[in-house]
C-alpha cells in the first residue's frame, strides 16, 4: 500500500490540485451570479432606471434597451461633454456592476435635460469678454422655454430630494493639458432641443472671435 501511494503520489497530487481549481471557480462564478441576481434584486426594487432613461455607470454612458436577471443591456452615448449622440456601439453590463459602482440616472424630467458641452479653443482670446457672451447668449436662447424650465426643474428637485443644477445657463472655465482653453457650457433645456442650441451657441462664438467681437487676449496680440 506504501509502495502504490508513493507510486500514485504526483498523481493524486495533480487530482487534488484539479478539484481545487474547480471548485474555486464554481465558488467564484457561484458569487457572480448571487451579485447578479443581487444587483437585479436592486435595480427593481429601487426603480433606479428602466427601459429609455439615459445612465452613467462605471464610466458608461448610455440609453437602456434591455435588461433581464443576469445583465443590462445600453445603447452606448458619446461622453456627455460630446453632447447626447450614439456611438453605434451595444454595451451589456452585468447587473452585479450596481453593487459596486453608483448609478447616475440622467431622466430626472420626462421633458427638460442637463445638457453639457465643451468649447476648445488654440487661440487665446479675452477670457472676460468670453464668458459675458457666452452667458449672454445662453440666457437669450433659454428665455423662451425658462419658466417651464423652472416648473421643471422644481418638481425634480422635489421628487428626487436633491438640488439639481439649473435651470438658468451655467459657464465655467477650464484648461487641457495642452493649455487649450476650454469654456465649458451647461443647459437645462428641452431635449428636442439639445442640439440646435449646442450648434447655435457654438456657431455664434465662433463667429464673434472671428469678427472680432470678443477680442484676442493682450499676450497673443503683442507675441
Amino acid at each position: 500500500m506504501i509502495g502504490l501511494l508513493v507510486i500514485w503520489l504526483g498523481q493524486l497530487q495533480n487530482l487534488l490540485l484539479s478539484l481545487t481549481a474547480v471548485t474555486v471557480a464554481i465558488v467564484i462564478a457561484t458569487k457572480e451570479l448571487l451579485m447578479c441576481i443581487s444587483g437585479f434584486v436592486l435595480r427593481t426594487g429601487t426603480s433606479v432606471f428602466s427601459i429609455g432613461d439615459r445612465v452613467e455607470v462605471d464610466g458608461i454612458r448610455g440609453e437602456v434597451t434591455d435588461h433581464s436577471v443576469l445583465s443590462t443591456t445600453l445603447l452606448e452615448l458619446a461622453p456627455a461633454s460630446q453632447g447626447d449622440g450614439y456611438s453605434g456601439r451595444t454595451v451589456v453590463l452585468p447587473n452585479s456592476v450596481f453593487l459596486q459602482h453608483p448609478v447616475r440616472n440622467e431622466n430626472f424630467s420626462p421633458s427638460f435635460a442637463l445638457h453639457s458641452f465643451n468649447i476648445t479653443l488654440e487661440t487665446r482670446v479675452n477670457v472676460a469678454m468670453a464668458l459675458d457672451w457666452l452667458q449672454t447668449r445662453s440666457e437669450q436662447l433659454c428665455e423662451p422655454f425658462l419658466e417651464a424650465a423652472k416648473r421643471s426643474n422644481a418638481m425634480a428637485e422635489k421628487k428626487l430630494g436633491v438640488d439639481i443644477q439649473g435651470p438658468e445657463a451655467s459657464i465655467s472655465l477650464g484648461t487641457s493639458d495642452l493649455g487649450r482653453t476650454i469654456f465649458r457650457i451647461a443647459l437645462f433645456c428641452p431635449k428636442k432641443e439639445v442640439f440646435a442650441l449646442e450648434k447655435s451657441i457654438t456657431a455664434g462664438f465662433l463667429d464673434a472671435i472671428g469678427s472680432d467681437v470678443i477680442p484676442l487676449s493682450t499676450a497673443q496680440v503683442t507675441k
